[in-house]
C-alpha cells in the first residue's frame, strides 16, 4: 500500500478545529503537503511539507516548513500576529483501516495538538452512460440551440470517451501537491516571459493565474479545467481526436454546468491555489498573448481537488439543486459531427491559430 494521492479529512477534539487536506504526488510517495484551514478565524491556517512512514497499517508523519496562509479577509496588520503563532515542526501518527481511512492524533512544539481523520478522495467514475444521457448529434444540435442553453448562465465542456473522468491535467498526471506546483509555476514564468517578452508577477493573483491560463492553453498541465460558453466548440473538443469513418464503438460526451447555480450552491471562492479549503471555482481570465482563449470562447474552472465529481455531486445533494449533466453522442455520428462543425466555423484551424491549427484543417477536409 501507498499513501500517494488526496485525502480529505477535518482536525478535531484539541487546540484547533478545521479542514485537512493531505496531497502527496505520485512520484514522492513518501512525503507531501499538508493544508489547514482553522473555523476559528482568530487562529492560524497554514501549510506545510511532511514526511511520512508507512508500517503495516501504521502511519507516522513528521511535519516541517509551516506557513501561514493569508485570506482575502486578512489585512496587513492581521497577519502578524499569526506569523509569531505557528508552529516549527510536529507530527502525526495513526491508523489507516480498509475504508481507507486515516484517524490519529496530531502534536506541534507550540502545545498545540488533537485528533484528525482523513478519508482517500480520488477520481472515480460516477458519471454512467444512460439511455437519458444518449442522443443523436441532430438531437444535441436542436438541444444546444434552444434558449435555456443560450442563456448565457450555461458552460460546456467536451471529453473525448464518456468513460473520461472530470479531472485537470496537473491530477491526472498523478500530482496533488500545491505548493510544489506554486515552484514549478516559475519555470513557466521564465519560458513566457522569453517568448512572449512579457513577465507575468506570481505575486499578482490576475497575472498569476493569467499565466496559468497561457500555459494551460498551450499544453501546460495545471489544475485549471477547460470550459467554453459554446457548445459546438465543446462538441468540436469532444470529436476531433476520434478518427475518421471510426468502428470503434463508444460515446463522445459534452458536459453542461450551470455556473450561476454553482455560485448558490457550490464551495467558498478560494484566493489563490495555495488556499487550505477544498475549492471548485469558475474562472474567466485575461487572454493577453493567448490567442486560442478568444475563439474557443474559453472559461476555466479551477480546482485544487482531485476528485471533481464527487465534489459536484456532494454539494448538489446538500442544495437539491442540479448543476451538471452530459449528453453522450456516439461515435457513429463522428463524420457528421466535424463536416457540420467545419460549416459552422468551428475548425482545428479557428480553434488554434497558426500553421499547426491550418494544416490539421486542411487534413480534416482533404484526406479520408
Amino acid at each position: 500500500m501507498e499513501l500517494k494521492g488526496q485525502w480529505i479529512g477535518r482536525i478535531h477534539d484539541g487546540t484547533n478545529d478545521g479542514l485537512v487536506t493531505l496531497n502527496i504526488d505520485s512520484d514522492t510517495p513518501n512525503s507531501g503537503v499538508i493544508l489547514v484551514f482553522d473555523i476559528d478565524t482568530d487562529k492560524a491556517s497554514t501549510i506545510s511539507d511532511v514526511k511520512l512512514e508507512l508500517e503495516g497499517q501504521t502511519v507516522k508523519g513528521q511535519m516541517s516548513n509551516f506557513t501561514f496562509h493569508a485570506h482575502a479577509w486578512h489585512t496587513a496588520d492581521d497577519c502578524a500576529p499569526f506569523q509569531n503563532s505557528i508552529p516549527a515542526s510536529a507530527q502525526l501518527i495513526g491508523t489507516i483501516d480498509d475504508n481507507l481511512e486515516i484517524v490519529g492524533d496530531w502534536t506541534s512544539d507550540i502545545g498545540t495538538k488533537g485528533r484528525f481523520i482523513l478519508t482517500y478522495r480520488e477520481p472515480q467514475k460516477t458519471f454512467e452512460v444512460s439511455q437519458d444521457s444518449i442522443v443523436s448529434w441532430k438531437e444535441f444540435r436542436e438541444r444546444a440551440l434552444s434558449d435555456e442553453m443560450l442563456s448565457g448562465n450555461l458552460i460546456f465542456r467536451g471529453q473525448k470517451s464518456s468513460d473520461f473522468d472530470l479531472t485537470t491535467h496537473f491530477h491526472r498526471l498523478g500530482r496533488r501537491n500545491m505548493r510544489r506546483f506554486f515552484n514549478d509555476l516559475i519555470y513557466l514564468q521564465h519560458v513566457v516571459a522569453a517568448t512572449q517578452n512579457r513577465k507575468l508577477d506570481l505575486n499578482n493573483p490576475e497575472e498569476f493565474t493569467e499565466l496559468m491560463f497561457l500555459g494551460q492553453h498551450h499544453g501546460f498541465p495545471t489544475p485549471l479545467l477547460d470550459w467554453s460558453f459554446s457548445p459546438f466548440v465543446a462538441a468540436f473538443f469532444a470529436f476531433k481526436d476520434i478518427e475518421k469513418n471510426t468502428k470503434t464503438e463508444g460515446y463522445a460526451r459534452v458536459f453542461v454546468f450551470d455556473r450561476e447555480g454553482w455560485k448558490l450552491t457550490g464551495p467558498h471562492a478560494a484566493d489563490s491555489v495555495l488556499d487550505p479549503r477544498p475549492a471548485l471555482r469558475i474562472l474567466e481570465v485575461l487572454s493577453r498573448d493567448n490567442l486560442r482563449a478568444t475563439p474557443q470562447q474559453s472559461i476555466v474552472m479551477f480546482s485544487n481537488m482531485a476528485n471533481i465529481e464527487n465534489c459536484i455531486q456532494y454539494f448538489e445533494g446538500q442544495s437539491d439543486r442540479k448543476v451538471i449533466r452530459y449528453f453522450d453522442i456516439p461515435y457513429s455520428e463522428r463524420n457528421t459531427v466535424m463536416t457540420e462543425l467545419r460549416h459552422m466555423g468551428i475548425t482545428h484551424s479557428s480553434m488554434f491559430p497558426g500553421l499547426d491549427g491550418a494544416c490539421q484543417a486542411l487534413r480534416e477536409k482533404l484526406f479520408k
